[in-house]
């Protein structure tokens, strides 16, 4: 049985207001081909299919018709979907009717009756060979736990708990599915495990994924019986914990210039009664180039000429640092690059950055500071305790994902 793991595909993100339609559709159609020139018999989607939890029209016509090509075209038996926290659950599920047809299992939200995530694959003589614990990310109100007046470390415990239990009742109502216990079970997640790495982390600056107690889950809440944990919310790829069977697919394209430092990757598993599991990654391709450019200017003018010289069609993030004041930074980054396939989609000047942030409040240019630039410095300033910055900067994100979404509309 070949499984193929994948996730947070983010369709219809842009990059600095850049739609990248070519690169989602590109990425689907290499996806399509590696599913049938490999033999692929289940496909694990494991949340995050959609950038926001009212995707585009044409977000959604990329995701149906691939899962469409995908039952036409190819040998795989069965997909598994799982909602993320960027994906609205209702959404999600509410085609799922129809996509059973397409032998597309969906799950949206738990029901909190554990059965209901669990999925039988069997072969064409109708011989189980897999179990599938479609576990979608785990929202508190959807879990239950929050008790009026406790505090933020009892909230998050108990939330830790209900994690630990869904999980194990799932696991508990698979096991009781299978005809046999050699028959193997994985599961599918979409949270942050407690030591997992982010690139942002990996350089010390705030991480966008930690959002209260799901930056603190334990490895060790999913089951030992578990041949393979498919997770997704960090687009990092990586093994959890050192335990080969737990990993994260990461995003198969970058989300971020910083993003676009890290190969991407698809999980191939293979499992089989009474073997052990051999898991394998598949690289990506990369179907736009991204690169980021910081230093002094004439670094930036080097690097610029030579991308030139070399006929790219990279999509550049010109970063300036140099102690040295530099006027009408944007106007001469767009001359360099006149003549050129290359594209600028975003232009920083840290030195202003920097002076701004040593100036008083009153005297701070804005229109030189990115929101986040402004908000990490209220912070500082305001002196947040360290654990609610992080609360403070998932609610923040939500706050600038919902403008710039009503902003295209």
């Amino acid at each position: 049985m070949r499984i193929l793991h994948t996730s947070d595909w983010h369709l219809g993100h842009s990059l600095f207001n850049r739609k990248r339609f070519d690169e989602f559709q590109s990425f689907l159609f290499w996806l399509k081909k590696q599913i049938k020139e490999m033999g692929v018999d289940v496909l694990l989607i494991s949340g995050d299919i959609f950038d926001t939890s009212t995707p585009s029209t044409q977000a959604q016509e990329l995701y149906y018709e691939f899962l469409s090509a995908i039952a036409r075209e190819t040998t795989c038996r069965r997909v598994f979907v799982t909602a993320g926290n960027h994906d609205s659950a209702s959404f999600i599920e509410a085609p799922k009717t129809l996509l059973k047809t397409l032998k597309v299992d969906v799950v949206g939200k738990i029901t909190h009756n554990p059965p209901d995530e669990v999925f039988v694959v069997c072969d064409d003589m109708g011989k189980q060979q897999l179990i599938v614990c479609a576990v979608p990310y785990l929202r508190e109100k959807d879990l239950r736990c929050a008790r009026q007046g406790e505090g933020t470390q009892d909230r998050e415990k108990r939330t830790l708990q209900a994690i630990a239990e869904h999980y194990r009742a799932v696991v508990e109502s698979a096991i009781l599915c299978r005809n046999s216990p050699d028959i193997p079970i994985v599961a599918m997640g979409h949270l942050y495990v407690a030591g997992s790495i982010t690139k942002e982390r990996l350089l010390g600056q705030p991480d966008p994924l930690y959002v209260g107690s799901l930056g603190q889950v334990p490895v060790d809440i999913f089951p030992s019986e578990l041949s393979y944990v498919a997770l997704g919310h960090i687009h990092m790829p990586q093994v959890v914990a050192a335990k080969e069977n737990i990993q994260y697919s990461g995003s198969p394209l970058p989300m971020s210039f910083l993003e676009a430092q890290t190969p991407k990757r698809v999980v191939i598993v293979d499992v089989e009664s009474n073997q052990p599991v051999e898991i394998k990654s598949l690289s990506v391709p990369n179907f736009q180039e991204l690169i980021q450019i910081k230093g002094d200017w004439s670094l930036i003018e080097s690097k610029i000429n030579k991308l030139k010289s070399d006929n790219s069609k990279a999509w550049l993030e010109v970063i300036y640092e140099s102690p040295i004041v530099i006027g009408e930074l944007r106007a001469r980054v767009q001359q360099l690059i006149v003549g050129s396939e290359l594209e600028v989609l975003r232009i920083k000047n840290n030195q202003i950055v920097k002076e701004a942030l040593s100036r008083s409040k009153t005297q701070k240019d804005l229109e030189q500071l990115t929101p986040e630039d402004v908000f990490e410095y209220c912070l500082k300033e305001n002196r947040v305790d360290q654990k609610q910055q992080e609360t403070l900067r998932s609610l923040y994100r939500e706050v600038l994902d919902s403008l710039e979404l009503k902003g295209q509309q």
